[in-house]
């Protein structure tokens, strides 16, 4: 019985969570978040649950609202009947109304996690309830006392619940509003019965439909009660539209948002936003720059240079989602990487050129990187209206100017760089490259590939010497041959 919750969630475009099989509630509402924005599945996994957990909620909130808004409306209605037939006939408390309670709580919380699956079943997660307590009724009591009319009628709502949930998954907008209008006349219905069903215990003249209606007091509350679940379900679908748009409000400037900063950015702001607060961090950064792009552009019309820059985009993006890394940053013909471990800035460098360089042989282009570490400056820097993600200090001025000194297709790494890796990557010899604002030139190696864990040696040794040292370039997969 889990009708009357639908919350934004995973696995929809709009960002929408299915509860009970039933409509999320980006579908009652006029737009999605499909019109030019990211899909879910674009973004990584972890992200979309980080942000998803607090937009949301925890299990433990939407196990409460789950059984608050569901599974607990026939068990607490059943729950006063009883008391209160305990109390007309000087008896106790069984222990099938505590049973009820306790499944309904199981019930709530299995319905819960069925909901965050792609195929939830609202069905039989209506009828973990029931069933869970006439297990424990039969244990207990025997057989014979699930046949009490109110222990019949548990099973009844519930199924009937549970179909109109399957069918509210099913079907369109309009229809499922319709059934929704129903469902809350069903839930509604559950305290009618249960007066009947007391009623019926004080007078069994009430036992039959006709001898019940025979009162003026029993047709006002039943013409009364049905009207008051239709109207709790008129406004239940109000809210849902009004969630409808919400969810899909956050969806588009969570998209925006990831756009600007990254899915890791947006991620860690929202889990704790005091991260993003600059601080000085050892980090390492990958910058990679098209060759000659300016003159192409200037022989090129707007449309293709777009094209070309898009091609280039998805091409280094799907090397970096692969990656565990800090933060991206396109800027025109160039991307900036930022990574905590340098070995992982390097085996993407390694994938971002094989990749980058087949889409971009397509236009005749070619693109080099240059790699460095050391600390810098990390967190949102800005104003009072417009803040950015940066990256600030002297090592990222000299990771750039390295990628200015890479030819088409090169991977350059600075000197601190190489003292930080494992050994597990091939590097030519050393040379030296005049650097912007530096008085003294600084040291790099280009890098050739990695080394099979069979044949690593450690590259450290070959570092120490300087310049005078000559060290040969080691082939792929193989150690370096002597000097």
């Amino acid at each position: 019985m889990a009708g009357d919750r639908r919350q934004a969630g995973h696995g929809n475009v709009a960002g929408v969570e299915r509860h009970s099989g039933g409509p999320s509630s980006a579908d009652m509402g006029p737009n999605t978040a499909a019109d030019g924005v990211a899909e879910e599945s674009d973004r990584p996994a972890a992200a979309v649950t980080a942000v998803d957990d607090h937009t949301q909620g925890t299990m433990r909130g939407r196990v409460i609202e789950e059984l608050v808004s569901n599974s607990a409306h026939y068990p607490v209605a059943n729950a006063v009947l009883e008391i209160l037939l305990a109390r007309e006939a000087g008896f106790q408390l069984g222990i099938e109304v505590f049973a009820m309670l306790a499944a309904a709580v199981v019930q709530a919380y299995v319905l819960t996690r069925m909901s965050r699956g792609d195929s939830p079943r609202p069905f039989l997660g209506n009828l973990v309830g029931p069933a869970l307590f006439s297990v424990v009724t039969v244990v207990v009591s025997g057989v014979a006392v699930l046949a009490t009319p109110n222990y019949l009628a548990y099973w009844v709502f519930s199924a009937v619940i549970g179909v109109l949930q399957c069918i509210e998954g099913r079907i369109g907008t309009r229809a499922r509003e319709a059934l929704l209008l129903l469902e809350s006349i069903v839930r509604a219905s559950i305290l009618l019965a249960s007066y009947w069903a007391f009623e019926i215990y004080i007078d069994r003249h009430y036992a039959t439909l006709s001898g019940f209606l025979s009162d003026n007091s029993h047709i006002y509350v039943t013409i009364v009660i049905p009207i008051l679940g239709a109207l709790f379900g008129i406004a239940n679908i109000a809210r849902l539209r009004s969630r409808a748009l919400l969810a899909s409000m956050n969806t588009r400037l969570r998209t925006l948002s990831e756009w600007c900063w990254g899915s890791n950015i947006v991620c860690t702001a929202i889990s704790d936003p005091t991260a993003l607060v600059p601080g000085r961090q050892m980090r390492t950064l990958l910058f990679m720059d098209i060759r000659s792009f300016t003159p192409w552009c200037e022989r090129r019309v707007a449309a293709e240079v777009t094209e070309m820059l898009e091609t280039f985009y998805r091409a280094c993006e799907d090397v970096w989602s692969r990656h565990a890394f800090v933060s991206a940053r396109l800027t025109a013909d160039q991307v900036l990487l930022v990574f905590a471990d340098p070995d992982e800035a390097i085996r993407t460098a390694l994938e971002l050129r094989s990749d980058v360089e087949a889409a971009l042989s397509t236009y005749g282009l070619r693109a080099g990187i240059g790699i460095n570490t050391g600390q810098v400056v990390e967190g949102l820097i800005g104003g009072r209206s417009k803040k950015i993600y940066e990256v600030v200090g002297d090592s990222a001025n000299i990771a750039s100017r390295i990628c200015q000194a890479a030819k088409g297709g090169e991977i350059l790494v600075s000197e601190p760089l190489v003292r930080r890796l494992s050994n597990r990557f091939v590097l030519g010899s050393p040379m030296e490259i005049s650097v912007k604002g530096k008085d003294t030139k600084i040291r790099v190696y280009a890098l050739t590939g990695a080394v099979r864990a069979s044949d690593r040696h450690e590259i450290r040794d070959s570092i120490g010497g300087g310049l005078g040292r000559k060290r040969p370039e080691a082939s792929y997969g193989t150690a370096p041959k002597e000097a």
